[in-house]
């Protein structure tokens, strides 16, 4: 009495858009995850936590950056930073600034080695050049190495596009967009461009009390500007280009972000304060498909950042510091990746994996040059305030001089600069004694030159694929689960089948 029941679900499911929705609804999307091993798998059967995000998803939820797009990501959690950025905390760690979490732009790591901030590599991706987004949240070093402690971002765009698009749109706190998508494709020759400006206002918070309200409680001064509305205001640019002739592409791209530092970097209103954060990336990649079973990519990319601080405020404008004290610094980063990654099928159901990366980084500091320091020390020394004969008192004046010498000995009158060198390798094995049960092995080496080794071992035993979601919206388990067990084969062989043909 099963099989007639079995019978007509399935010719049901025979109508296209009926199988497809009714599939989605059983069995959750048909994405595809590259990250959890380094080759695809179903989002369901790779060996992580895995989320993917899709095109639609990110239109559907009207988003305007990846950002706000790792709003469905369960386990990460969006807050702001004491100046009002984005701030990303993953499975009770707060990611950002700490160097746990990897962001990686098509498979390559946004790194940001100075403050520990890949957000702020990455920059703005235009939204439109984005195929998908790949999350995993756990540790992940084994494959990407140390960073990845907390979880794996992978942005993955668009190697083709259709007919050009351009996109204007707006909303709260006065923000304005606009997004252009192009690109042409005929045979194995593909060019893409998409370009992505962004203009918002920001909201104007209140800080009732800052670092400053410290010091004029205990000294009886007013040098801090609050309460006071802070301004938030911010400009975004991203572009990028890409573009393929047979086994080799190549990538371009430029992010720029400038935001004003209402809230301040020190903890004080700062009416002045700008930052601007740049990237630009460059990466040559060619595939070497030696025979059916072995195939290797070989990838050249460079990577440049900088920031800079412009008039950030360490003292507003006073009576006792008429152009008050600011200071200006700055940072970036270069840095060269060569990498070789091979694949071979030692059979429809094994699969080894193995690479060698050699990655250099220059590094250089600004020196800190501070903005009415001079000043702000002729007043403690002369013990007056600015336009009057008023003393200051010797406990104020002691204090002035005081901070006067700590703020001198923090200056650094010269830039710092500096090199590093990161030499890894990594070997993988996949392995699929049945349709429903993976085992995937592996270790990774990085070997960081002047400070430490680090080699990260992985093991995954993964049974029963889909057994957590039988019987789930059906009526007789016995059928449900028949179906669940053919479709789980089905898209894993699916799977291996592509990865042969890719590598034939």
């Amino acid at each position: 009495m099963m099989k007639p029941w079995c019978l007509t679900s399935l010719a049901l499911l025979a109508t296209p858009t009926l199988a497809e929705e009714t599939l989605q609804a059983l069995f959750g999307s048909e994405q595809s995850v590259t990250i959890a091993t380094g080759r695809a798998h179903a989002s369901r059967t790779a060996p992580a936590v895995a989320t993917v995000i899709t095109a639609e998803d990110i239109r559907r939820g009207g988003f305007r950056s990846v950002v706000e797009a790792l709003r469905l990501v369960p386990g990460f959690h969006q807050g702001l930073t004491s100046h009002y950025g984005a701030n990303l905390a993953v499975r009770g760690f707060s990611s950002l600034g700490s160097g746990n979490l990897l962001v990686l732009l098509d498979g390559v790591a946004q790194t940001d080695w100075i403050f520990g901030n890949p957000l702020s590599v990455l920059g703005t991706i235009p939204l439109e050049v984005i195929e998908r987004l790949e999350v995993t949240r756990g540790p992940g070093s084994s494959v990407f190495g140390a960073g990845a402690f907390s979880g794996v971002i992978n942005v993955i765009t668009r190697d083709r596009v259709e007919p050009g698009q351009l996109t204007l749109g707006g909303g709260s706190d006065a923000t304005a967009q606009a997004r252009l998508l192009a690109g042409d494709a005929t045979g194995d020759r593909a060019l893409v461009l998409s370009a992505q400006a962004t203009n918002r206002a920001g909201h104007r918070p209140t800080i009732g009390r800052d670092q400053l309200s410290v010091i004029d409680a205990g000294l009886g001064t007013m040098f801090s500007e609050a309460p006071s509305a802070v301004e938030t205001d911010q400009r975004d640019l991203g572009v990028l280009l890409k573009g393929q002739i047979g086994a080799t592409r190549a990538l371009a791209r430029l992010a720029r972000t400038h935001e004003a530092l209402g809230a301040g970097v020190l903890g004080v209103i700062d009416p002045t304060g700008m930052r601007t954060r740049e990237t630009t990336e460059e990466r040559l990649t060619h595939t070497l498909p030696f025979n059916p079973r072995f195939g290797m990519t070989l990838q050249l990319e460079g990577t440049q950042t900088r920031l800079t601080l412009a008039e950030a405020t360490s003292m507003p404008d006073s009576a006792l510091a008429p152009s008050g004290m600011r200071f200006d610094s700055g940072a970036e980063q270069e840095t060269w990746r060569l990498r070789a990654d091979g694949r071979y099928a030692a059979g429809p159901r094994h699969f080894i994996s193995a690479g060698l990366a050699y990655e250099q980084l220059h590094y250089r500091l600004d020196a800190l040059e501070w903005l009415g320091l001079t000043d702000l020390e002729t007043r403690a020394r002369s013990g007056l305030g600015a336009g009057t004969t008023v003393g200051l008192g010797t406990g104020l004046a002691a204090q002035l001089s005081a901070l006067v010498t700590a703020l001198s000995a923090a200056a650094t009158p010269t830039e710092t600069a500096g090199r590093r060198h990161l030499y890894s390798a990594y070997v993988q094995d996949e392995w699929w004694p049945a349709p429903k049960w993976l085992l995937t092995w592996g270790a990774r080496l990085d070997d960081y030159t002047g400070i430490d080794q680090q080699i990260s071992p992985r093991a995954v035993d993964l049974q029963g694929i889909r057994r957590q979601r039988e019987g789930i919206g059906l009526t007789g388990g016995g059928t449900a689960a028949a179906v669940l067990a053919t479709s789980a084969q089905i898209e894993t062989e699916d799977f291996l089948l592509q990865q042969l043909a890719a590598l034939q």
